[in-house]
């Protein structure tokens, strides 16, 4: 089953097939940039949804068996098939804010277990496209740059970020990445800790992303709320025969507090 599976996905993208860097090379040649990206996007997206389709019927299949399916069971994500030939392209534009748009894919979609292409690409953007205002698209993962390189790597990245974008967002996202550790770990009566949340809060201070505003919000909060030995909020709520409460009836107490949702 898995042979045939991966034999109709790839007939689906023909990522490998042959000649084909030479023939998007000719395409390339009648292509606005921006039309180039948005063709091989789709045709990703078109393969991802394949794949995705295909794996589903795997599971499928097994969970009628009453089996549980491993991943060598699945096909491989075709997204990995197409990173060369996003890279590729950005080697095409390369120096140009053209560029960006390809390399910007590749570090949001390498999921292999090397990540070595997202690597190049991410250096890249560091190097050349440091003050593009897209990198604001990668802000939610620059916290995540230590699961693809060295952490003393990842710091030097996030510096040339605070000291070279000229995007308010881009920067503030670099500068909570870089402490968000010290906001983590540090002490909270620690001068490193007060020095930390006040750069975090003076970066975010002239930012636009509402997402980033309540990542560091909610990271200092929990800290500073929640953390071991503080004190908790005085929870007002409703119990099981409908009588309110208040945490702070049970001071005193030993009480165990379960918290649950359900979406």
């Amino acid at each position: 089953m898995k042979l045939l599976l991966i034999a109709a996905l790839s007939v689906g993208f023909r990522a490998d097939a042959p000649g084909r860097p030479q023939a998007e090379a000719a395409e390339a040649a009648r292509e606005t940039p921006t039309e180039r990206y948005e063709a091989l996007r789709q045709e990703a997206d078109e393969a991802y949804r394949a794949f995705v389709t295909q794996a589903r019927a795997v599971q499928a299949a097994f969970r009628e068996r009453g089996e549980e399916p491993t991943p060598d069971d699945f096909p491989e994500n075709p997204r990995l098939a197409f990173l060369p030939r996003f890279l590729a392209a950005a080697d095409d534009y390369a120096g140009t804010e053209d560029a960006v748009a390809f390399l910007i894919w590749i570090v949001q979609n390498d999921r292999s277990e090397q990540m070595k292409v997202r690597r190049t690409a991410f250096d890249r953007l560091v190097a050349q496209h440091a003050t593009s205002e897209e990198l604001i698209q990668l802000g939610g993962m620059f916290g995540s740059l230590v699961d693809f390189y060295e952490a003393e790597r990842a710091t030097e990245l996030l510096k040339t970020l605070e000291a070279t974008s000229p995007h308010a967002d881009v920067k503030a996202w670099a500068v909570f990445a870089r402490l968000k550790p010290v906001l983590l770990e540090a002490a909270l009566d620690s001068e490193a800790y007060a020095q930390a949340k006040a750069a975090v809060l003076a970066g975010i201070e002239p930012a636009e992303d509402d997402r980033l505003k309540r990542a560091v919000r909610t990271e200092i909060g929990e800290r500073e709320i929640f953390s071991l030995g503080m004190v908790a909020p005085d929870i007002e709520g409703v119990d099981l025969d409908g009588v309110a409460f208040k945490l702070s009836d049970y001071e005193g107490k030993v009480l165990f507090v379960d918290f649950w949702g359900d979406w």
